[in-house]
C-alpha cells in the first residue's frame, strides 16, 4: 500500500472500544479508509491495480497506519505512507529496519462501504477554503460544531459560519474558489470520477 504524503487515515479511526472493527484502517476498493462513524476519509491507494480481479482487501492496525504515516527524514522519504501486505502481516519498512503488526481477525465485509453513502450528484458545487481559517473561526467562536451556509444564486459570496447550538454568534470565511465541478483546481483532481467509477461497479453489491 502507498498512499499520498501526509495521508492520515488513523486520526480518524474510531476510538471506542466498543467498534473494533471501526478502530481500523480498511484497504478496500483500491482505497485505504477510516472512519469512527460520524465521518470518514479516504485517499486512492498508488500500488493498486484496478485490473487485478480480486485485488488484496486487509484491515490495518491504527499502530502500523501511525508508524507508515510518521514524518521521515529526506533520505527516507521512499518508506513514507508504505505498508507492505503479506499473509496477514503488514510490515512497516525503513532504513535498516522493518517493523512487522499481525493483521486482525475481522472480515472487510463487516466494514462500512464507503461506496453505499457516497452521494450521486451530476453537477456539485465545489469550494475551496484554508482548514486552518475555519478552525480559527470555530475557535474564537468557542464551538466545536458549526454550519457554513451559502447562497447558491451567487457563488462569489462568502460563506456564514454559525453555530450549531447557539444563535448569538457567526463568523465569515472567505472561499478561495467556488466554482462547479471542473472549475479550477477540481480540473486536476480526479477523485471523485475514480469513486463514482467505482461506485457503479459495486452497485451489486449487497447493503451495509
Amino acid at each position: 500500500m502507498k498512499l499520498a504524503s501526509n495521508f492520515k487515515p488513523h486520526l480518524i479511526a474510531s476510538k471506542d472500544d466498543c467498534r473494533h472493527i471501526l478502530q481500523h484502517v480498511c484497504l478496500r476498493h483500491g482505497m485505504a479508509i477510516a472512519t469512527n462513524g460520524r465521518s470518514m476519509v479516504a485517499a486512492i491507494n498508488e500500488e493498486w491495480d484496478s485490473e487485478v480481479k480480486d485485488p488484496e482487501e486487509a484491515l490495518i492496525p491504527l499502530e502500523a497506519s501511525k508508524a507508515a504515516t510518521r514524518k521521515r527524514k529526506k533520505a527516507d522519504h521512499f518508506y513514507q505512507n508504505v505498508i507492505e501486505i503479506s499473509e496477514g502481516q503488514m510490515t512497516v519498512p525503513d532504513i535498516g529496519v522493518k517493523t512487522v503488526f499481525t493483521s486482525p481477525s475481522y472480515d472487510t465485509d463487516k466494514y462500512p462501504n464507503i461506496l453505499k453513502v457516497l452521494p450521486d450528484l451530476e453537477k456539485p458545487v465545489s469550494i475551496t477554503f484554508d482548514a486552518k481559517l475555519l478552525k480559527e473561526l470555530s475557535d474564537a467562536m468557542g464551538e466545536t460544531q458549526i454550519c457554513l451556509t451559502f447562497d447558491q444564486n451567487d457563488l462569489g459570496k462568502c460563506m456564514i459560519v454559525t453555530s450549531s447550538k447557539r444563535d448569538d454568534r457567526f463568523g465569515l470565511l472567505m472561499p478561495t474558489r467556488f466554482g462547479e465541478r471542473g472549475d479550477g483546481d477540481l480540473s486536476k483532481n480526479n477523485a471523485l470520477d475514480k469513486l463514482k467509477s467505482l461506485a457503479k461497479k459495486a452497485s451489486e453489491q449487497p447493503p451495509v
